[in-house]
């Protein structure tokens, strides 16, 4: 349910496809938890058979959440993930962005708006979901190859708490005055960024986040956030419900085209194209 900005759209995504699809006698259920926790996320997974549904689309999938995933498979449930992935199951398909190609973005970004030196320093969740450490090794891995002027400080875990990002933040910053950069991983903790930034008065320091909600791009346009890296929720979540639906019906696996979602970057000057 939360961050409700960045799921308004998805779900807005998958109502619609349900619509297009509603000939074909397609009907989705949607499953809510209140936050991005894979233990109550885990539970509701638990209580899933296949005497009720047909197929299975997971968001929010990590680590915690592959057994739960191969328990549906073997019960015969096909199980694509969306928007996070689960690498280590045998989900049948990933609808969703290239997490490290979007923190290897971010890098880039972070790195040229500095001119390849400073102390930057990365906020986000790390363990609970892949694509969060995936964005983390991206951006870490592009620092050292191309920009090996620039200092990581040790990051925050926000675990999808936009207060404690935004605290994380704030004590940093008293601590190591000299951060330039901050790179944030996901929806919350750019949203705790930004707040802390505004706090401390700091519009000196280039931040990278994602997402575009009315919030993040005022923040863009007024000079409080650089760069927002835009995953396309939308599409996530009515591709997820087209797909999976295609391979319930005949068993055809998606065109990659289909469940590959680009990472495109807002700036002040696109920003209206995203709201």
């Amino acid at each position: 349910e939360q961050p409700e900005p960045f799921y308004a759209p998805m779900t807005a995504g998958i109502m619609d496809a349900v619509a297009d699809l509603s000939d074909f006698g397609v009907e989705v259920e949607l499953i809510r938890y209140p936050l991005q926790k894979q233990d109550m996320e885990e539970a509701l997974l638990s209580k899933l058979s296949s005497a009720d549904y047909q197929g299975v689309a997971i968001n929010s999938a990590g680590p915690r959440i592959a057994q739960q995933i191969n328990r549906l498979i073997d019960d015969g449930l096909p199980v694509i993930t969306f928007n996070t992935d689960s690498l280590s199951s045998r989900r049948h398909f990933f609808v969703g962005n290239d997490s490290v190609q979007s923190g290897r973005i971010g890098a880039a970004l972070l790195g040229r708006f500095l001119g390849g030196k400073g102390t930057v320093t990365v906020l986000g969740n790390f363990v609970q979901a892949t694509p969060f450490s995936e964005r983390f090794g991206g951006f870490c891995e592009t620092i050292h190859e191309e920009f090996p002027e620039m200092l990581i400080y040790p990051c925050a875990e926000c675990f999808a708490e936009q207060r404690i990002a935004s605290q994380s933040l704030i004590a940093l910053l008293q601590n190591v005055p000299t951060v330039s950069g901050v790179f944030c991983t996901g929806y919350t903790s750019t949203v705790g960024a930004i707040s802390a930034l505004k706090q401390a008065g700091r519009k000196d320091i280039v931040l990278i986040g994602y997402d575009t909600s009315e919030e993040l791009l005022s923040a863009l346009r007024e000079g409080w956030c650089d760069a927002l890296l835009f995953q396309d929720p939308y599409r996530q979540g009515y591709a997820a419900v087209q797909t999976l639906a295609q391979y319930v019906l005949d068993g055809k696996t998606p065109d990659p085209r289909k469940v590959n979602t680009q990472t495109n970057i807002v700036i002040r000057q696109n920003a209206e194209s995203y709201r």
